[in-house]
């Protein structure tokens, strides 16, 4: 059918072109849809086993990546300090792995418990479409939790300042290069 139909014109995902950011996008569905109920608050006697664990938006201290992780990033991807693990609730391919050739459909949100759970209306939930391939486009960007590299850090004044002097000098030299690409064009034609 793709072949038969050609390039399609790229549509915007739910917004402007911006960082995949779980906090932005996946939380605030968590909030309205989920929290009520996993909230790991009250008696844990009489607590029922679907709220055993935390979707809150509450942040952890940091750890070597120097960042904070939600409660909820790290209940669905079973995080063991900063390191998440792919698992049958939330299956992704993980980015350090090198893999073969994969059959369509190996891993990802096709794979993925949680969207089973959410499609079946787990304990009444209805999820918009917008909400559902929110939640499918995370576990198929490999389950990113930051949507720029300064989002959710604990840095001091010194880190954050050697960031963004490293940050402008990238953009300099973007600008440089642009200018001389721009410059090439020009004579070559």
């Amino acid at each position: 059918m793709a072949m038969k139909n050609g390039p399609q014109k790229l549509e915007p995902f739910y917004g402007p072109p911006r960082g995949f950011s779980f906090p932005r996008e996946i939380q605030p569905i968590l909030d309205r849809h989920c929290t009520r109920c996993h909230d790991q608050k009250g008696d844990a006697v009489t607590q029922e086993k679907e709220k055993a664990f935390s979707l809150l938006a509450d942040c952890n201290p940091p750890g070597p990546s120097r960042r904070t992780w939600s409660d909820a990033y790290i209940a669905l991807t079973q995080a063991k300090g900063d390191i998440g693990q792919p698992n049958e609730i939330v299956n992704w391919l993980n980015v350090q792995s090198v893999p073969s050739m994969l059959p369509p459909y190996y891993a990802g949100s096709s794979k993925s418990k949680l969207m089973v759970i959410l499609d079946k209306g787990h304990w009444g939930v209805k999820l918009s479409q917008e909400d559902r391939d929110k939640i499918a486009c995370w576990i198929d960007l490999l389950v990113p939790y930051c949507g720029d590299y300064t989002e959710a850090n604990s840095w001091n004044d010194a880190e954050k300042k050697k960031y963004d002097y490293y940050r402008e000098k990238r953009r300099r030299s973007e600008a440089e290069d642009r200018e001389s690409i721009a410059a090439l064009r020009s004579k070559t034609k």
